[in-house]
């Protein structure tokens, strides 16, 4: 399938949904391993949005290939595409169990970081409430 370098968001559209077919993936399926919502895949993939820098690397890591292909105009024409096995397209297990606990690990320690800012801004907001009633 070629699209025109003029809609690269079209192109974008395209290959999410045909990386995810050839995968055998649901929008749900996909949308939970790159921690968005089945609507958020269905509306990359319908041109409702395009996906920002951030959600298309999230995408092209759970699809386990590179970014350049959900840009690619041509995939027909990359190596390995029109191969049976889609080799390019998949993941072994443990990689996709490598993705998910590295971003379980990521989201942990952001929630941490929110867990001290939260505690500091009540320590704080405790000594305010001391001074000002003393």
């Amino acid at each position: 399938m070629n699209r025109s370098a003029k809609n690269p968001g079209e192109t974008i559209a395209y290959n999410i949904a045909y990386f995810r077919k050839k995968q055998n993936l649901s929008q749900s399926e996909l949308g939970e391993m790159c921690y968005l919502s089945k609507s958020e895949i269905s509306r990359y993939e319908t041109l409702t949005v395009i996906p920002d820098a951030v959600q298309v690397k999230l995408i092209a890591d759970a699809l386990g290939i590179s970014i350049s292909m959900l840009y690619n105009e041509d995939v027909h024409g990359l190596p390995g595409i029109a191969d049976a096995d889609h080799h390019m397209c998949q993941r072994s297990v443990s990689e996709k169990v490598d993705f998910i606990v590295n971003r379980i690990i990521h989201i942990e320690s952001d929630y941490a970081r929110l867990d001290k800012t939260i505690c500091q801004s009540f320590d704080r907001l405790i000594d305010y409430f001391k001074s000002n009633n003393s």
